[in-house]
């Protein structure tokens, strides 16, 4: 299949700048033409005039934007981008103007937007149409919150949401750092300063609490689940986690289901149509 374009937000393009993206981020764009938009390179021009970036750091910003294509202003993206301002005011929603410029350049082109920036692109996400690849944990609490009939989520009073948001949590705080060390084959810091200890010890916790029960919450599926299977199913396909019987039995479980069978197809659809667009 042909690598489609994926447009990363200023904060993508600093962590990969730096060389530390999430694994599953990682692995997202690897597999994409990775471009940005001209409000990304006034950002990073800006803070590299401001830190006063000495030769180093200056070359390496310049090595990676060298081969990176920009998606400029143009009388059709200023369009959008009044749109876009109108309708926030309309719903009574102050929407950030660089991230209104952002949205504007990825619509106007059909392309997905790679952001951790949570809080001020779900709206355009939620409204417009824009499709974000994000920071996953974020979103799931969010849309979990958001949609309480699905049942994916203890309420605020149910003694279970404690656990929830701590294996939830955990993916972010102690997962993905471990990853990115392993990945970049960097020594992590000593137990009593790191935040997953070690590699060993991170999968351990996990091995051990997925060996109670068919999910991290015992018998209840939640969104936790969900975020969690489909990181296995990722990371044991690049390698990073071993393939353990428990981790593939649980992402076998997650991954079966037939809403994510369904997600899956949409995802191959949508995928199929940005290749054939991209020649």
């Amino acid at each position: 299949m042909s690598r489609g374009f994926l447009v990363v937000d200023t904060d993508v393009a600093s962590l990969s700048i730096k060389r530390q993206l999430p694994p599953t981020l990682l692995a997202q764009l690897s597999n994409a033409e990775v471009c940005i938009t001209f409000v990304t390179l006034g950002e990073l021009t800006k803070w590299a005039r401001f830190r006063q970036f000495g030769r180093r750091s200056q070359a390496e910003l310049d090595d990676w934007l060298q081969d990176k294509p920009l998606l400029p202003y143009d009388k059709r993206v200023a369009t959008v981008w009044g749109e876009l301002q109108a309708d926030g005011m309309r719903r009574g929603r102050t929407r950030p103007v660089n991230d209104s410029w952002v949205a504007a350049c990825c619509l106007v082109k059909g392309l997905p937007l790679a952001t951790r920036n949570v809080k001020d692109y779900v709206d355009f996400a939620r409204h417009d149409g824009l499709t974000l690849v994000t920071e996953q944990v974020a979103i799931y609490i969010y849309l979990a919150d958001l949609f309480p009939g699905a049942g994916l989520t203890p309420a605020l009073d149910d003694i279970r949401r404690g656990p929830y948001l701590r294996w939830i949590s955990y993916y972010g705080s102690s997962f993905e750092p471990a990853l990115i060390d392993k990945f970049m084959k960097r020594e992590p810091a000593p137990p009593t300063q790191s935040p997953y200890s070690d590699y060993e010890t991170m999968l351990g916790t996990l091995d051990a609490q997925l060996s109670k029960g068919p999910y991290l919450l015992g018998e209840r599926l939640t969104a936790a689940d969900i975020l969690w299977g489909i990181a296995f199913r990722w990371t044991m396909m690049f390698g990073l986690v071993p393939r353990t019987d428990v981790f593939e039995r649980y992402a076998e479980r997650i991954c079966s289901r037939p809403a994510f069978q369904r997600v899956s197809a949409t995802d191959d659809e949508m995928a199929a149509q940005h290749a054939a667009l991209a020649g």
